[in-house]
């Protein structure tokens, strides 16, 4: 039988200054996390080397996140659907009606790319002038409606048919289009529990959402200063009263859950919220948003490549 080592002959190997000891831990759980296939200890390298901790100077322009507040909403949004940061990709068109109508042709070759692999086509929609134009466009469009599923990103608190809803004029804008139209549940007696219904009907994934954005950087019912900003337990929320009416609104978790994000966003008075909204400013409602991928497309007057007419406002 083998004899054990000598322990007075083995030496202790000491850390330099600026080395972390394996096995820091960090609220119970190891810094350092290893693979079941590896033998290695936490703290060191494939070589079995210590690791050198270094400290990194966040430099100029980087967003700096509140503490931890803003680090643990991403990461539990990215750790349940899986994300990388957002990335906005920016295409900038001549005017309103040029966005109504390239948003219509990419949504028809989308719906088409997802009806041909998996069957449906699931669609969240805003409100606004610009996608009640670019749903005119698509009557024109090669859509495969009877395999297209319309869900709504959020809804006003009005009776059926009131010109405030955005079911109103989604349906105006339609016309014949055999889709199926998943209306947000806005007069039920009991709206906390529809919101809660309307959330157990979404899909595990959209195929595309499309999103405005407000001048005041809202986009959906999610506006500064709304405590459903900080709503992350539910998927559909109630806001409070916002010009006039409250509102059903998709949250944070639920918009993450879309494959394609599609921002519209036309007229001069959005210059200053988009350039944040691009940059990744998430002071504003619109730049917590996160997808697996986003297309944002705007009119000149709102990339600031024309000039403004004075007084010029956006119709959405």
């Amino acid at each position: 039988m083998a004899g054990r080592p000598d322990r007075r002959r083995l030496r202790r190997l000491a850390l330099p200054r600026g080395l972390r000891r394996a096995g820091l831990r960090l609220r119970g759980r190891p810094l350092d996390r290893t693979r079941r296939r590896g033998r290695r200890r936490p703290g060191t390298g494939h070589h079995h080397l210590a690791l050198r901790a270094l400290r990194v100077q966040a430099g100029r322009g980087v967003h700096r996140q509140d503490p931890f507040g803003d680090a643990f909403r991403v990461r539990r949004a990215r750790r349940e659907e899986g994300l990388r940061a957002v990335h906005h990709e920016l295409q900038v068109v001549a005017d309103p009606d040029a966005v109504a109508g390239t948003a219509a042709a990419f949504v028809a070759r989308l719906a088409q790319a997802c009806v041909q692999a998996h069957g449906r086509f699931t669609f969240a929609v805003s409100g606004g002038h610009t996608p009640w134009a670019m749903f005119a466009r698509l009557a024109h469009e090669h859509v495969p409606w009877e395999h297209v599923a319309v869900f709504q990103v959020d809804e006003r608190v009005a009776p059926d048919g009131d010109p405030d809803r955005n079911l109103t004029h989604l349906r105006e804008s339609l016309g014949a289009a055999p889709a199926e139209v998943i209306a947000m549940p806005v007069n039920d007696a009991d709206l906390d529990a529809a919101a809660a219904a309307y959330g157990r009907s979404l899909p595990e994934r959209f195929d595309l959402v499309h999103l405005g954005l407000g001048p005041d950087g809202h986009t959906a019912s999610l506006v500064p200063r709304d405590p459903v900003l900080e709503v992350s337990d539910r998927l559909v929320a109630l806001t409070a009263p916002y010009m006039g009416h409250q509102r059903m609104t998709l949250t944070y978790p639920a918009l993450a859950r879309a494959q394609q994000v599609l921002w519209l966003i036309t007229g001069a008075d959005k210059r200053e919220p988009l350039s944040r909204l691009v940059a990744g400013d998430r002071s504003i409602p619109a730049g917590r948003v996160e997808a697996a991928a986003s297309l944002v497309l705007t009119d000149a007057a709102a990339a600031d490549q024309g000039p403004p007419r004075a007084g010029a406002q956006s119709p959405a």
